[in-house]
């Protein structure tokens, strides 16, 4: 198994993709439950999230942490 790092650039990437079908990033953070400055601070700011925030993202974009976070195994 590879060593898996977090890269926030491709973090934000892989959100971006997954974001695609849900529309604008007012509607991607109401989808994911989550507030539209926390979103753009993952997108544009490279913060890294929490686990709260991860879950949250999974579920609203329908994919798994591993790809989200490691670009592994997308649903």
């Amino acid at each position: 198994m590879a060593d898996r790092v977090f890269d926030a650039e491709m973090f934000a990437l892989r959100v971006q993709m997954a974001a695609i079908d849900i529309g604008a990033i007012a509607e991607v953070a109401a989808a994911c439950g989550l507030p539209k400055p926390t979103l753009e601070s993952y997108l544009y700011q490279g913060t890294s999230p929490r686990a709260e925030q991860i879950a949250l993202l999974c579920r609203g974009l329908k994919v798994s942490a591993d790809w989200l976070l490691f670009g592994e195994e997308r649903p």
